[in-house]
């Protein structure tokens, strides 16, 4: 079992990818939502705040259009009555602007035409000669000026609230928020906000996504057979634990991943029960890294040895690309043996050769946990080594769901 820490999995980072395009489209779209609903919040503004004027001044025209009528039916009965139009316009003005005041517009239109009524039968009454009968014109006339009144009160607390603040000679309306140049300036401040904003999501995203992504994974035990006389055993049993930089997910393919570079790690020891086996770490060696032994040179009659200092070290490293894996040993057995010993660098220049006393480890079960850490990624892994006797009984394991080290 093995985790990396702290770098997503591809297939995380590709959610990551598509959630940030997802969410940088919405903020450029609620953005220009946004701007164009203040503009037309503010034009819907404006148009109600010059109609309420408007509408204002038709009404307090009424009682004197109708005066101006009841005038001309008493000096001129026989001249043609026409209905004035402008409490129709009015209604239909509040019905559109105005619509939670429209039963009161409704009321003062039938109030207009009732009055009107009451004029054309008194220019009946004229035209014919008979008495003028008043009553009925009076009460409508006053039905006519308490429903302006009662229209005028309502539409005086409508522009006097929330919507609206004062409504000025100039028709604009002073009203606390955005105006539509405010909007206006807006508009590309938070475009550019939206779009730096998913510029970086995504820039983050795909740097994320772009470092390399260590994974351990179980590799075949490999023996070695060695010349006779020429090393300290006949044959090596090695057990190998891959290192695999995964390559990017299929949405990600046009780009590349990087590298993990110089790759180098620790290994510990632990007794089934979590506690450490040996008091310190064993350095990881990558097993295609030279071997840190002096380069022996024949020529044609000398021979010598040629001293690497680079590579007589105990740290092993190497780099891993994107898509590629290189095995590193865990542990060693040689011949019939029956101990196993843990397998680095530092094997090469002990006492005696290749069985270092501080990594020899009897017969048993033990966990190993491996950490490597390279230049932007650092994986770890807990496995089981299993040292129980023949040649079939020596191998890793992936540790259980309950194996933890202290």
């Amino acid at each position: 079992m093995s985790e990396s820490v702290p770098t997503l999995s591809g297939k995380q980072a590709a959610w990551i990818a598509a959630i940030a395009i997802v969410i940088g489209a919405l903020l450029g779209g609620a953005a220009q939502v946004v701007v164009e609903t203040v503009k037309d919040l503010h034009e819907q503004t404006r148009l109600r705040a010059e109609h309420a004027e408007e509408i204002m001044t038709l009404a307090a025209q009424a009682p004197t259009l109708y005066l101006q009528i009841y005038g001309d039916v008493v000096l001129d009965p026989k001249k043609a009555l026409r209905p004035p139009m402008e409490p129709e316009r009015l209604a239909a003005l509040v019905t559109l602007y105005f619509p939670n005041l429209r039963g009161l517009a409704r009321d003062f239109e039938a109030a207009c035409l009732n009055h009107f009524d009451s004029l054309q039968q008194l220019a009946m009454q004229q035209a014919r000669g008979q008495p003028l009968d008043a009553t009925t014109e009076k009460e409508t006339f006053k039905r006519v000026y308490d429903t302006r009144e009662a229209l005028m009160a309502a539409l005086s607390a409508e522009i006097g609230s929330r919507t609206f603040s004062s409504v000025k000679p100039s028709g604009r309306l002073g009203i606390p928020g955005l105006s539509a140049n405010v909007a206006a300036m807006l508009e590309p401040g938070i475009s550019i906000v939206a779009g730096a904003v998913l510029a970086i999501v995504i820039t983050i995203t795909v740097e994320m996504q772009r470092r390399p992504l260590l994974r351990m994974r179980l590799a075949a035990t490999e023996t070695v057979t060695y010349p006779p006389g020429k090393s300290p055993a006949n044959t090596g049993q090695y057990l190998h634990i891959d290192l695999v930089n995964q390559p990017l997910p299929w949405l990600f393919r046009w780009m590349s991943r990087n590298a993990a570079m110089q790759c180098g790690g620790t290994m510990t020891f632990h007794n089934l029960d979590g506690g450490k086996y040996f008091a310190k770490a064993m350095p990881v060696r990558f097993s295609r890294s030279p071997q840190p032994i002096p380069l022996e040179i024949r020529g044609s009659g000398f021979s010598g040895i040629l001293i690497d200092p680079s590579r007589l070290t105990a740290e092993s490293r190497v780099d891993v690309y994107p898509g590629e894996s290189t095995p590193f040993d865990v542990a060693v057995k040689f011949d019939s043996e029956t101990e196993c010993y843990g397998w680095s660098n530092l094997n090469y220049f002990c006492n005696p050769p290749w069985r270092h006393p501080d990594w020899k480890l009897p017969m048993g079960r033990y966990l190993v946990e491996v950490t490597i850490i390279s230049s932007g990624a650092k994986c770890s892994g807990l496995f089981r080594l299993l040292n129980q006797g023949g040649a079939d009984d020596f191998r890793v394991e992936k540790a259980q769901p309950t194996d933890k080290v202290i």
